[in-house]
């Protein structure tokens, strides 16, 4: 978000904003941007403990497909991500 800010005009330094003069003052704004859907990808968590302490055990980890939107990650089918590849 940009604000706006209230400058001398001789040296560029900001000054107190009773100093300028409110009619001329921008709005703030917020600007869209990135709004295009981000593309899925493959999350994994960390691995699991080893199934055994000897002798050839496994270790396991969740692997999901997710899409991200607006900070939020949402679970969606793996087929979606079939097209990113093997994580």
């Amino acid at each position: 978000m940009s604000r706006p800010l209230c400058q001398n005009r001789l040296t560029g330094d900001e000054v107190e904003e009773e100093l300028c003069n409110d009619s001329q003052k921008p709005d703030t704004t917020v600007v869209e941007c990135n709004i295009h859907t981000c593309p899925p990808k493959w999350h994994t968590s960390d691995w699991g403990p080893c199934s055994v302490s000897c002798g050839g055990g496994s270790k396991l980890r969740q692997v999901d497909c997710i899409e991200e939107s607006n900070n939020t990650k949402i679970k969606v089918s793996n087929n979606t991500c079939k097209a990113v590849g093997r994580k």
